[in-house]
């Protein structure tokens, strides 16, 4: 489903991405890292992380973090 590294873009990548808790890493556009966490939620415009950081989505870019695997999954 996601890959790390992968920007959110669309709506439906930020749902999912708060459906499925996964960690989202945030960095300014011009590639300053800024944080990461798992996303609360999102509106047209912004992004809140669970650690009640938000974030305008025109001024920054958000990507997946590092997805740990089950081990289950080898």
């Amino acid at each position: 489903m996601f890959k790390r590294d992968q920007v959110l873009v669309h709506s439906v990548d930020f749902d999912n991405a708060v459906f499925f808790q996964v960690p989202v890493e945030v960095f300014m556009n011009d590639g300053t890292y800024l944080e990461a966490g798992t996303l609360q939620g999102h509106s047209e415009n912004s992004v809140i992380l669970s650690n009640e950081g938000r974030y305008l989505k025109s001024n920054c870019t958000f990507k997946i973090g590092y997805i740990q695997r089950s081990s289950s999954l080898k």
